[in-house]
């Protein structure tokens, strides 16, 4: 059975870099035997490496993201011509995972079902990043991680003000794209529907999540993501074990809340700012998935 190696790391911490820069090697030279006291980050512009780590052999190419531990050796195996990013880190709370790719698979399904359940957007208190061992992401995430990259580069070795704890921040930033495309890999592995369309059920959240005070109908969801709605509601309840109003329903009831909590609207502001036709309509709904009416509710704050 396949394993998959990654790392797990807290959003809440950022990385000490020590060394950043590209370089560009040539044969006859191969990559020295040793075994690093700090993480590094190598991500291939061009050309080829043959590197091996912990008795296993990797080929590196154009586009691939590889990440040495420091918990091992490593050494290259054949002369290359390659040119590279190298980045040599320290993290506090990292910790290396390994798993079957079908127990990923469902570890990160779970997870995106666990997260979809939270209306109002909310991170789950147990979420963490995790870091691929190894990845070839898509074109266009190679692009705009490579671009990050140089902008990082740019700042490291600048001399602005605070330049140090901006590089962390940004190469922390990059840990976390980098981590969705990863996660995303997976989830697109895990479903029986194409990737095609779950990126368009993906992008119908984010369309519902920032359009939810607008109209929103089954035709405008079809005109704005040229497709079927009954056929892309069935595989969004699928994807996500909900309907696509009822998901709708579940953001605007979220912010509503939000809203009663607050104590600074009325019923018929809070209907209007989340999308409700009417206060009577709003009051059913809310009643539907909180069990109280919207009154009731606010009386509790």
């Amino acid at each position: 059975m396949e394993t998959t190696f990654f790392y797990e790391i807290s959003p809440f911490q950022l990385p000490k870099i020590s060394l950043l820069d590209t370089v560009t090697i040539h044969p006859p030279y191969i990559h020295f035997r040793r075994k690093s006291n700090e993480f590094i980050l190598y991500f291939i512009l061009s050309g080829e490496m043959h590197i091996t780590e912990n008795q296993i052999s990797y080929v590196l190419s154009e586009g691939d993201f590889f990440l040495l531990d420091p918990s091992y050796e490593h050494y290259g195996t054949t002369p290359d011509t390659c040119h590279y990013f190298y980045i040599h880190f320290m993290y506090d709370n990292i910790i290396r995972k390994e798993a079957s790719f079908i127990s990923l698979k469902e570890f990160f399904q779970n997870k995106f079902r666990n997260h979809i359940n939270q209306p109002d957007g909310k991170e789950l208190s147990e979420d963490s990043v995790f870091i691929p061992k190894f990845i070839h992401p898509n074109p266009t995430s190679i692009l705009n991680l490579s671009q990050e990259l140089n902008h990082l580069k740019s700042i490291y070795h600048g001399r602005q003000t605070f330049q140090s704890l901006e590089s962390s921040y940004l190469f922390q930033l990059f840990f976390l794209h980098l981590s969705k495309d990863f996660v995303h890999d997976y989830l697109y592995e895990s479903s029986v529907l194409s990737q095609n369309t779950i990126k368009i059920i993906l992008q119908i959240m984010n369309y519902l999540n920032e359009s939810f005070p607008c109209t929103i109908t089954g035709n405008s969801i079809e005109e704005n993501f040229s497709c079927n709605f009954d056929y892309i509601n069935r595989k969004f309840k699928l994807y996500t074990g909900k309907t696509i109003f009822y998901y709708l329903n579940e953001l605007r009831i979220a912010r509503a809340t939000q809203y009663l909590q607050s104590g600074y609207y009325t019923l018929s502001e809070i209907a209007e700012k989340t999308g409700f036709c009417d206060v009577y309509y709003f009051s059913k709904v809310f009643k539907k998935y909180k069990g109280l009416s919207p009154s009731e509710y606010e009386k509790l704050f």
